[in-house]
C-alpha cells in the first residue's frame, strides 16, 4: 500500500502491518512486485524510483528530475538484473537496465 505522504506498507490478509518503508517525500503513484515476490518497487511525484528487498535490507534508489507516474519491475529482477520500465507525464516508457 502506497500513501499520499510517501509511506509504503506491507499488510497481511487481515490488514495488519507487517513492514513499513519511508521511501518518498510525496505521493506514491504506483507499486510493482517482481515475480518471485522478493522486491517491491515504488515511484513518486518526488522523481524517484525506489526498489526495496522484502526479505533483505537492499535498497536501490534511482533519482530522476521529474515526477514518475508508473513503474514495472522485470519479473526476474534481482541484484544482477536490475531492469525495470518507468514512465511519466511525457507519455514515454523508459527501460532502465543495470547488470
Amino acid at each position: 500500500l502506497g500513501t499520499h505522504f510517501g509511506l509504503m506498507y506491507i499488510l497481511d490478509v487481515n490488514g495488519n502491518e507487517i513492514r513499513r518503508f519511508q521511501v518518498h517525500q510525496t505521493c506514491i503513484r504506483e507499486l510493482s512486485v517482481d515475480a518471485g515476490g522478493d522486491y517491491l518497487a515504488s515511484c513518486s511525484d518526488d522523481g524517484k524510483v525506489v526498489i526495496n528487498g522484502l526479505y533483505t535490507n537492499e535498497v536501490f534508489e534511482y533519482p530522476y528530475n521529474r515526477p514518475i507516474l508508473s513503474i514495472a519491475l522485470d519479473p526476474k529482477f534481482d541484484i544482477k538484473n536490475q531492469q525495470f520500465v518507468h514512465g511519466g507525464r511525457s507519455g514515454q516508457l523508459i527501460i532502465n537496465k543495470k547488470g
